[in-house]
């Protein structure tokens, strides 16, 4: 059937939280819900930074990646960013083939987790994000921010800080996205409302 896209409405997510407060579950229900409702089998792909490959699962996500679509570990940010970049193009394209309706267009769910650690204040992360990466990195967030949706493409960032400092994202950017602050997160934002 027929979409309104005028109507569509929160199609990114910035999650905040500290460790443990149920961010990467929260993620996965809003992935599924969007995944639910697509048109054609939706897209999702995701980075776990801090999985280690091949130490056990200890996240949970409650969706299910698509084949090939799941990057573990910082040494892997590289991989997922060029992935992102290219699931990103090829979803416009494809979005233009339907000349631009987005009639029967898949859903792309794009996950990112510890996106401040990533960013790292522009400064990367230890011996696997330099600075250079962290800005590249940066800016496809920002691409997806302001760019996907309006095409199905979903973006959800996690983070313990929502600080733009910390995640590299201007007030602006972030009001493209639908901003959910759990646990002792949203009791700093609510004393601390500047």
């Amino acid at each position: 059937t027929e979409q309104n896209m005028s109507k569509r409405a929160n199609h990114h997510y910035m999650i905040v939280a500290e460790t443990q407060a149920g961010k990467s579950t929260l993620a996965g229900v809003i992935a599924r819900g969007i995944a639910e409702r697509s048109q054609a089998p939706a897209v999702i792909a995701g980075h776990d930074a801090k999985k280690i490959p091949g130490k056990g699962d200890i996240t949970r996500w409650l969706c299910e990646f698509t084949e090939d679509y799941k990057i573990d570990g910082y040494e892997n940010t590289r991989t997922c960013c060029d992935l992102v970049h290219n699931l990103a193009a090829e979803h416009f394209e494809i979005v233009s083939d339907a000349g631009g309706g987005c009639n029967g267009v898949r859903e792309l769910i794009i996950i990112q987790d510890e996106m401040n650690t990533i960013y790292g204040q522009g400064k990367g992360y230890g011996k696997h994000i330099d600075s250079d990466l962290a800005k590249e990195i940066q800016a496809e967030w920002l691409f997806q921010a302001t760019q996907l949706a309006g095409l199905k493409g979903h973006s959800i960032f996690m983070g313990q800080s929502p600080l733009s400092g910390d995640t590299g994202f201007s007030r602006p950017a972030i009001k493209n996205m639908c901003f959910i602050a759990m646990g002792g997160t949203s009791g700093y934002i609510l004393e601390n409302s500047k």
